[in-house]
């Protein structure tokens, strides 16, 4: 299968460089280096500004490093952070940047205090990232992120440190769609069990069964309706994701009992632990499906409600 796959994108890449008379990958590096090149420029012209608003995600970057002569990958954490000059005024992306070294914040490598509490060096990190840009944050006010403890801790968060470091309280801007899945994720693990990687629940659980293609399994006409109170006028509608638009009809479907051949086909995203609105999608969808007595009924009804009467 994979020398298929090989095979395959060599065909497709032979035949790219025939029409245009470029490779594919010089064409990827090309646009590569021009969306660096405008990040660079847009990040280059925040320089000297000061900053009133400040908000970060944290995620994770694969970096390539030589060890021994040999190439190797890793993750390493890091923080995107963007700013403004006023709250009330659209925000800017001024780069990402990493933990500080444990020796920036006066403690050994390797400390337990460093390895237990990285939030420390996050928020040195992004002070130091600041300065780089001769980005003065003598009047910040805001400072923002989602709601995980790492960030929101009331003793150790990245917020509470920032706070400490700059001599002042902050208003603390925290996403509360973040805060809305934390419940789901709580339950969801408790009903179907620990996932085996990122991706992929165990076998035989509701979230393996979730995993599918929910869309492929047929309809129980006489599912157990659930009523529920959500009702969005359709301007509202018209502008959601698919996905949440998704979500909502079939909301409206399972409080009616009722649902249409066409929605009952429709297909949803993919499920991913990071994205709880398309499980809450497919475990609609795998409820409407099973019967009293199936396995999973009632943890897939449980579920149901709580995304039902809760969630929306």
């Amino acid at each position: 299968k994979q020398w298929y796959q090989r095979r395959v994108r060599g065909l497709f890449n032979a035949a790219v460089k025939d029409i245009i008379g470029v490779e594919i990958r010089t064409v990827k590096r090309r646009v590569q280096t021009e969306m660096e090149n405008l990040i660079n420029k847009a990040i280059f012209d925040l320089k000297g500004r000061k900053i009133k608003a400040l908000y970060f995600d944290a995620k994770q970057d694969v970096v390539t490093e030589i060890e021994k002569d040999q190439w190797s990958t890793k993750k390493r954490n890091t923080i995107s952070m963007i700013a403004s000059e006023e709250i009330s005024k659209p925000l800017e992306y001024v780069g990402n940047c990493y933990p500080a070294p444990s020796n920036a914040l006066g403690k050994p490598s390797g400390s337990r205090s460093t390895l237990e509490a990285p939030a420390e060096r996050f928020a040195e990190g992004m002070l130091q990232q600041l300065s780089k840009l001769e980005m003065s944050y003598d009047e910040l006010q805001v400072a923002g992120g989602d709601g995980c403890n790492e960030v929101t801790g009331w003793e150790g968060g990245i917020i509470q440190h920032i706070q400490e470091k700059l001599g002042k309280t902050l208003q603390w801007s925290i996403c509360m769609l973040h805060h809305n899945e934390l419940p789901l994720r709580k339950l969801f693990y408790t009903v179907s069990g620990k996932t085996t990687s990122d991706h992929t629940f165990e076998d035989g659980s509701l979230g393996k069964l979730c995993q599918g293609n929910p869309w492929e399994l047929p309809v129980n006409k006489d599912f157990e309706p659930i009523k529920s109170e959500v009702f969005l006028p359709p301007e509202i509608v018209d502008g959601l994701s698919s996905d949440a638009r998704y979500l909502y009809k079939m909301a409206i479907a399972i409080s009616n009992g009722s649902i249409s051949a066409k929605l009952a086909r429709k297909r949803c995203g993919k499920m991913v632990t990071s994205r709880w609105l398309t499980t809450a999608c497919r475990l609609f969808r795998v409820y409407i499906s099973l019967k009293p007595g199936d396995r999973h009924y009632f943890e897939a009804m449980m579920m149901v409600k709580f995304i039902l009467q809760v969630y929306l």
